[in-house]
């Protein structure tokens, strides 16, 4: 008659097979299997169950992967997972860092601002920090472009020239071109008055007629024209 199984192992234990040795008195024959119970092993503070136990085998703890100083964690450990880490996104050549990355965050990536036709940049961009831009200067009517806009550079005006009372416009302003004022000419003791001055026009002198030996003039002659005789 077979003796009855030896009893389970306890919770929080495992057991194995043991073979006990011949009897003395019957060297070829086997005692019953015995079984044989461990403690199962208890996973740290620093360790996950990567395999659970069973009744015959012992679990399985490994120790925490650790995120290195260009990854962050994606998945926080536990006592069943393991941590999980990716490496930091890396920002190209046209992106800067808008977010720091860290162990617990990824770094975040913008792309720079691209200026547009009627802008200038202002800051460069780099690899910490935007492209800034600015609208470009646009010159007012009473104004002259003197140095033309770039997408570097912002336009250069400067206020057109008056002309004062004793000059006149001898050119006209443009958008590219200031104005160009002349002094108006100032006729001689000799000459008179044709046309007289303007804002826009010069005065013009032509010299008195001379009379000849035999002749004589009932009029004396002035500097100023038919007009304001």
């Amino acid at each position: 008659m077979r003796p009855p199984p030896p009893p389970p192992c306890p919770i929080a234990y495992a057991h194995r097979i043991r073979h006990a040795l011949p009897t003395s008195g019957s060297p070829s024959l086997r005692t019953h299997d015995d079984r044989e119970c461990s403690a199962l092993t208890t996973c740290t503070n620093g360790e996950w169950q990567s395999t659970a136990s069973t009744a015959t085998s012992d679990r399985t703890c490994l120790p925490f992967t650790q995120c290195t100083a260009t990854e962050w964690e994606t998945d926080a450990p536990g006592a069943y997972s393991d941590r999980a880490c990716l490496e930091h996104t890396t920002c190209t050549a046209t992106q800067w860092e808008t977010r720091l990355g860290s162990l617990q965050a990824d770094r975040v990536c913008k792309d720079h601002t691209v200026c547009g036709a009627l802008q200038w940049q202002v800051r460069a961009p780099s690899a910490n920090s935007d492209r800034r831009c600015r609208l470009h200067t646009v010159c007012s009517l009473s104004q002259w472009q003197t140095t033309a806009a770039t997408s570097t550079s912002d336009r250069v005006c400067q206020g057109l020239t008056q002309c004062v009372g004793s000059e006149w416009q001898s050119k006209s302003p443009t958008q590219l071109a200031d104005r160009v004022c002349t002094a108006h000419t100032t006729c001689g003791s000799t000459e008179w008055e044709t046309r007289s001055a303007g804002t826009h026009q010069d005065r013009q002198c032509k010299a008195h007629t001379v009379c000849p030996a035999a002749s004589w003039t009932d009029r004396k002659s002035t500097r100023l024209n038919s007009s304001h005789r």
